[in-house]
C-alpha cells in the first residue's frame, strides 16, 4: 500500500512538472518548436510519401532537451519525501506560472505595432560635439569668492610721516656724524659733558642734526668749563672754578640771571677768554647767542692746553706751518693760538676737529661735533688727557 502510494505521488510531481515546462514555452520560439514536434503528421493518415519528398524533420531545441532531462525521466531518482515538501513544490510551481504570464504580458505589448518605442539615447560624434552639460560648481572655475583677511595677506596700514621718517632717519644723532667724529661725541656724552636734550626742547635735541647744527658761543662756554674739569676731575688744580649768582657780570650782555653765566663768567675771571679784565677794554659784549667761530674755539681752548702763555705769531709763520691759504684772514689775537696748535703735531685741535685742509676758513661757523672734537682732548703733546681716560679713571675708582 506504501509503494502504491508512493508512486502515484510520484507521477502527480511529474505531471506538474511538465505542466509547468509546457506553459513557459507558449508563444515563444522554443514553444512552438516543441508543438510541432509533437503534433501528428497529417499526410501519414493518406499516404506513404517516398523517402524523397520526405519533409526534414525539424532539428532538435532546447525544449526536448528540457523534456528529456525533465523529471519523467528520471522519476526514478527522486528522493521520498513527506507531504509538506510537496505541497511547497506545488507552491512555487504556482508562483513560477504567476510570473511567467506576467513576463508574457509584457513582451506582448511590447510587440504591439501601436505601442511607442523607447526613444534612443544620443550618442555625440566625433565630428560634431554635443553641448557640453551644465558644469557642476565643483568641476567649473566659478568665480573666485573674495577673499578671506585669513587668505591674504592683510594690508599694511599707510605709515604716518614720523613712523616714515623715524625708518629713514638713524636712531641716533651719532648716526649721522662723520665716522672719524661719533667717538669723540660719544665719550664726552658718557663723560656727562652735555646731553642731547640739553638745548631745552625736547624735538631739537633728538633731532638726528642736533650735533651738526652750529654750537652758540654761550653753549660753547658752558662745555669748555665742563670738559676741563671732567677730564681733570682728579686734579682740582687744574680745574675752573664757575662764578656764582654773587659774582659781578663782565659782559654787559651776559647778567647772573643768564643760564650759561656761571660758565661764561668763570672764563673771563680765570682770563681764558678775551674780556676788560684780561685787558680788552673792546670786549664788553660777549654775544652769547652767536655762531662760534673757528678762530675763537681756538683762541679759548689753547690756553688751557699749553697752560701758558700763548706764543707771538705772524700770518707768514702761520703759513709757513700750517700752509693756509687763508692765513691773513686770521685776526691777529687767533693767530697766536693757531700757532701754538700747530705743535701739538697729531693731537692739534685743527687736526682732529676739521681733519686736513690747507683752507682754515676762521670766520666759519663751528658745528658740535666739531666743538666735541677739541674739547676731547686737554694738553700738548704726550702730555695731556682725553676724555677716554677720564671715563677709564672713573671706572677703576668705581671698581675699587
Amino acid at each position: 500500500m506504501l509503494s502504491d502510494k508512493l508512486s502515484a505521488l510520484t507521477r502527480s510531481f511529474a505531471t506538474c512538472l511538465l505542466l509547468l515546462s509546457l506553459s513557459s514555452c507558449a508563444n515563444t520560439g522554443a514553444g512552438e518548436a516543441l508543438e510541432r514536434s509533437l503534433a501528428p503528421d497529417p499526410q501519414l493518415g493518406e499516404s506513404s510519401p517516398s523517402p524523397s519528398l520526405a519533409s526534414p524533420s525539424p532539428a532538435p531545441s532546447s525544449a526536448p532537451t528540457e523534456e528529456a532531462n525533465s523529471p519523467s525521466n528520471s522519476s526514478s531518482n527522486l528522493p521520498l519525501e513527506s507531504d509538506r515538501p510537496l505541497e511547497q513544490a506545488e507552491n512555487s510551481t504556482s508562483d513560477g506560472e504567476n510570473s511567467t504570464a506576467s513576463d508574457k504580458k509584457t513582451i506582448e505589448e511590447s510587440a504591439a505595432p501601436g505601442s511607442p518605442s523607447p526613444a534612443p539615447t544620443p550618442v555625440p560624434s566625433a565630428e560634431s560635439p554635443a553641448e557640453s552639460p551644465t558644469e557642476s560648481p565643483a568641476d567649473s572655475p566659478a568665480e573666485s569668492p573674495a577673499e578671506s583677511p585669513t587668505d591674504s595677506p592683510a594690508e599694511s596700514p599707510a605709515e604716518s610721516p614720523a613712523e616714515s621718517r623715524s625708518q629713514s632717519e638713524p636712531a641716533s644723532p651719532l648716526d649721522r656724524l662723520p665716522k672719524q667724529l661719533q667717538q669723540y661725541s660719544q665719550d664726552l656724552i658718557e663723560l656727562g659733558v652735555f646731553s642731547l636734550k640739553q638745548s631745552g626742547s625736547e624735538d631739537k635735541s633728538k633731532s638726528s642734526i642736533y650735533l651738526l647744527e652750529p654750537i652758540a658761543r654761550g653753549e660753547y662756554a658752558r662745555w669748555l668749563l665742563a670738559a676741563n674739569n671732567k677730564i681733570y676731575g682728579n686734579r682740582p688744580a687744574q680745574q675752573i672754578r664757575p662764578a656764582t649768582a654773587t659774582d659781578k657780570p663782565t659782559f654787559q650782555d651776559v647778567l647772573a640771571t643768564n643760564p650759561d653765566f656761571p660758565a661764561i663768567q668763570g672764563l673771563a675771571d680765570a682770563g681764558i677768554i678775551p674780556s676788560p679784565l684780561s685787558g680788552d677794554s673792546t670786549a664788553v659784549s660777549f654775544r652769547p647767542d652767536a655762531p662760534l667761530t673757528r678762530e675763537d674755539m681756538l683762541l679759548w681752548k689753547l690756553p688751557l692746553d699749553t697752560r701758558k702763555t700763548l706764543p707771538k705769531a705772524s700770518i707768514e709763520a702761520v703759513r709757513e706751518t700750517w700752509g693756509f691759504q687763508d692765513s691773513a684772514k686770521i685776526s691777529p689775537k687767533a693767530l697766536r693760538a693757531v700757532l701754538a696748535d700747530f705743535q701739538n703735531g697729531d693731537f692739534a685741535n685743527i687736526r682732529r676737529s676739521f681733519g686736513y685742509t690747507t683752507l682754515f676758513q676762521p670766520k666759519k661757523s663751528v658745528t658740535r661735533a666739531e666743538a666735541a672734537a677739541a674739547l676731547w682732548y686737554f694738553g700738548v703733546l704726550n702730555e695731556g688727557l682725553s676724555a677716554r681716560d677720564a671715563l677709564e679713571l672713573e671706572s677703576q675708582q668705581e671698581g675699587q
